[in-house]
């Protein structure tokens, strides 16, 4: 059940509050459970923990697409320059597709 995971990983949280998995856990069971400041809140701490964990750009963007589309779309931009970087191009594929539907939308 996700509240027991949630209660999981809140514990998890407790114990170290800079734990990048952790954070990102939490985003997005908090997305699961539809609590969206909640998401947006831990999604921000990842970033602002370590800008070069290319996992939650795709979910954070994808997340943002109908709420807040510039902040989205930004997201992808960097994550596609990131993934780069890192030479992670299926995650770079899944950021330029990500961004394509959001300038569709626009």
């Amino acid at each position: 059940m996700s509240t027991d995971r949630l209660q999981q990983l809140e514990a998890m949280y407790a114990d170290n509050p800079q734990e990048l998995f952790v954070l990102y856990a939490l985003a997005l069971e908090h997305v699961k459970l539809g609590n969206e400041k909640q998401s947006v809140k831990y999604f921000e701490q990842v970033l602002s923990v370590n800008r070069s964990y290319l996992p939650v750009y795709y979910q954070y963007a994808s997340f943002l697409q109908d709420k807040d589309i510039l902040k989205a779309k930004l997201l992808c931009q960097e994550g596609i320059l990131l993934a780069e970087n890192q030479n992670k191009l299926k995650t770079k594929t899944e950021l330029l597709s990500l961004l394509e539907q959001l300038n569709d939308s626009d």
